[in-house]
């Protein structure tokens, strides 16, 4: 059940020396003092009363008073149980519960001398690493083809339970015992997962487990009522290195508003917004008929509505209907080449068409720069009132 590996070099402890001590003990320290060297022990994981002779590589000199003895002995700082054997020559040690590691503790012989011993509790088991394609395939998990299970090892070695994973998905044991059924959800784990199981209801160790996605979600943004674009989906897309499927785009779904078609090749689609549509508009996609992502479209208004205050029976008010046009892109997209425009988030130009007439009877007209709207109320007229106007022949907004 233990072994003992080695001793390293040899030390003198000794917990106390003052002149204030007994007869008895200063002739001990000033005669011949213990040296304790390192000891360090292996013993296996659960193991219980693990018989540790840390005495007998210690130095008690022929002419040592003392009775040379264990007086006293820690706890392990990794949780380990000790108790002197009655002889007061030996320790007996069990690892904590499922400690696997190295545990460290000291003892004391005759109260006056300190030694340290390190003991190294190996498993039975090995952990595990898989990694598989997001196909919602169940596959067999040979967990046990890497575990040591050390030498007279005299359990059944079967896998006598396990846990679900940390996402909340199921893992079951094979027919056999000997292996695991994992299904690997098709969303993914990209960042992974992980559970336990058990053998011989005794050792336990922990499985990782990654399921990567062949193509993941893509983000683009768009400015409002732009012309029909093509957009390449499955450009970065990861295909794991033994992905065997042709790689096609097999199946779209239609946006709420505008358009959307898969281009021939199967390797890209082509989106045309709704007319004046605005916000986010999604397009499910299918690959090779098994690997479903979406591509969202931001779709951005450039221009923005204005709000604005004159006296009663005004005449020609200019109104800088331009002034705050302006947008903000989606931090996680894609800058989409179709539009003509960089990030600068400001490019209107000019007014190229204004409501002649408002709600409430007032009328209005562009002014000579295209920077302004004139606008004259109604005689006599007191209120709110609103008409709308096109900046660059296709972006709306309302004053």
């Amino acid at each position: 059940m233990f072994r003992h590996l080695r001793a390293q070099s040899n030390r003198r402890h000794h917990r106390k020396m003052c002149g204030t001590e007994s007869l008895e003990t200063r002739c001990m320290l000033d005669g011949a003092a213990v040296q304790t060297v390192l000891d360090q022990w292996e013993v296996h994981e659960n193991s219980r009363d693990n018989p540790l002779d840390v005495l007998a590589n210690d130095t008690i000199p022929a002419d040592y008073a003392g009775p040379g003895v264990i007086t006293s002995v820690s706890y392990g700082q990794e949780g380990g149980n000790l108790r002197i054997s009655d002889d007061g020559k030996s320790v007996f040690y069990a690892a904590g519960a499922d400690f696997v590691g190295t545990d460290r503790f000291t003892y004391y012989i005759d109260d006056l001398f300190a030694g340290e011993a390190e003991v190294e509790v190996t498993s039975p088991l090995q952990p595990d690493r898989f990694e598989f394609p997001a196909d919602g395939r169940s596959r067999r998990l040979d967990v046990l083809a890497n575990d040591p299970f050390w030498e007279g090892y005299d359990g059944e070695r079967q896998i006598t339970s396990v846990s679900v994973t940390t996402k909340g998905n199921t893992v079951n044991i094979a027919t056999d015992g000997k292996s695991l059924r994992y299904r690997a959800p098709v969303e993914g784990v990209p960042l992974g997962e992980s559970f336990v199981y058990v053998v011989d209801s005794q050792f336990s160790v922990a499985v990782d487990v990654v399921v990567r996605k062949a193509v993941v979600d893509d983000h683009y943004d768009l400015l409002m009522n732009n012309n029909e674009a093509t957009f390449e989906v499955l450009d970065g897309d990861p295909f794991y290195a033994a992905y065997a499927g042709e790689r096609r785009i097999t199946l779209i779904t239609q946006p709420k508003t505008g358009h959307a078609s898969i281009t021939e090749d199967g390797q890209a689609i082509r989106f045309t917004p709704g007319q004046d549509a605005t916000g986010s508009v999604t397009v499910g996609y299918l690959v090779d008929g098994i690997y479903g992502a979406k591509a969202v479209f931001h779709l951005h208004q450039p221009t923005r509505d204005d709000y604005t205050n004159l006296d009663r029976n005004s005449k020609d008010f200019p109104i800088n209907v331009l002034n705050n046009d302006r947008y903000l892109v989606h931090s996680n997209s894609r800058w989409h080449e179709s539009n003509p425009y960089p990030r600068g988030f400001d490019f209107i130009d000019q007014v190229t068409s204004v409501d002649s007439i408002s709600l409430a009877g007032g009328s209005i007209r562009i002014a000579d720069n295209g920077e302004y709207v004139l606008y004259t109320p109604p005689e006599g007229f007191v209120g709110d009132d609103e008409f709308t106007y096109v900046a660059n022949g296709k972006y709306p907004a309302t004053v």
